[in-house]
């Protein structure tokens, strides 16, 4: 890589573990075997990898991660996920900058933030208004836990231009229903994200579908919608379709940030009833299409 960087994202998913990627490094100062590398390890936020921190039997421990070296320091904004690998722990990431990667006699504490819990949280960081755009560091990443054996995941990491505003994302953004009886339902989770400041502000009369088969499918939500920044509502999208066959709408949700309206090409397939069949369930462990269990206590297949 050349730096310094004016905007980055990594989600170290690629290089092969437990290498990091260029340009990243660590510095690891302990008396046992703690360190800091990429791991497919602890459900990453955004598969296959993360860094894991392991303090390993050293309290002490110093494990910082290293970035690239970065500018822009009054314009843009820092946030990651991160999490513990026990929903039990707890501990600290400090976060400051560096004039040297490798030494960690040049790390400036800026800010500490507490890290607790097995899920991942969306952490958000404006760097003091003593840092300017013409400013050079290294950012570090440094982890303290109260005890030994303790673990932290990031993942996720983006350094850019902070919004203004609030900033609407849809998760995940893959619409394709799968398959449903005509006179049937399924139904998918969806999850609407505030990733910028502000308040994301959404009415159910800015949802619609539109499209040949938009009646077929419908957004299932507790309305007005308010999120503050960092904060997320599950949605559900419903396919309940009337006739056989392929069918397909465009979702379109109206909101107070930019970029508006969201989008996403939305799918599902209708099965109609079938007067005969001929099954041999050869294909793979997954049910044929059309097929499906009931695992409902009381039923059983004795004298089958």
């Amino acid at each position: 890589y050349t730096g310094p960087l004016a905007a980055f994202f990594e989600d170290f998913n690629g290089v092969t573990p437990p290498a990091l990627p260029e340009g990243w490094s660590a510095i690891q100062q302990t008396t046992s075997t703690g360190f800091v590398q990429t791991t497919t390890l602890y459900s990453p936020f955004s598969p296959p990898n993360q860094v894991r921190f392991n303090n390993s039997f050293d309290a002490n421990a110093t494990l910082v991660l290293v970035t690239p070296l970065v500018t822009n320091f009054d314009s843009n904004w820092l946030t990651f996920f991160a999490k513990m690998s026990s929903a039990a722990h707890s501990g600290d990431l400090i976060l400051g900058v560096l004039t040297d990667p490798a030494d960690y006699a040049t790390f400036v504490p800026i800010d500490t933030i507490l890290v607790s819990g097995a899920e991942n949280q969306r952490f958000t960081y404006f760097f003091p208004d003593t840092y300017t755009d013409t400013d050079e560091y290294h950012i570090g990443f440094s982890f303290k836990a109260p005890a030994t054996l303790r673990n932290l995941a990031l993942d996720f990491i983006t350094w850019e231009e902070a919004p203004t505003g609030p900033v609407f994302a849809f998760a995940p953004e893959n619409g394709n229903m799968g398959w449903a009886d005509v006179n049937g339902r399924i139904s998918r989770s969806y999850t609407i994200i505030n990733n910028g400041i502000g308040v994301l502000e959404i009415e159910e009369t800015d949802v619609s579908f539109t499209g040949a088969d938009a009646a077929y499918f419908t957004l299932d939500a507790e309305f007005p919608i308010a999120l503050a920044e960092g904060e997320d509502i599950s949605v559900t999208i419903l396919f309940e379709p009337l006739t056989p066959g392929e069918k397909t709408a465009q979702l379109e949700i109206e909101h107070n940030a930019p970029d508006s309206p969201y989008t996403l090409e939305v799918n599902g397939l209708a099965l109609g009833a079938v007067s005969e069949y001929l099954e041999g369930f050869d294909a793979s462990f997954a049910f044929p299409l059309g097929w499906s269990k009931n695992e409902s206590p009381g039923l059983s297949n004795a004298g089958v």
